[in-house]
């Protein structure tokens, strides 16, 4: 079997809505309603999420780390 890994990117830094990733959409952030949905996915093996040294770029690891993606 193949290995599939989908890398998706996140940062925080934006000129027209910094923090889009970590707004409220519901009850869950941006960020966990894209990786609940790419996680359903049935052809990939692993995700993995890339993302920069910005400023408060802890809320986006705590968030990774609950959903088990590195």
């Amino acid at each position: 079997m193949k290995k599939i890994i989908a890398i998706t990117q996140v940062r925080l830094g934006s000129r027209r809505l910094p923090g889009k990733i970590l707004k409220k959409i519901g009850k869950e952030t941006a960020l966990s309603l894209h990786l609940k949905r790419i996680l359903k996915s049935k052809r990939l093996t692993s995700v993995v999420v890339a993302t920069t040294f910005e400023q408060d770029i802890q809320s986006v690891i705590n968030i990774c780390n609950e959903k088990d993606v590195p």
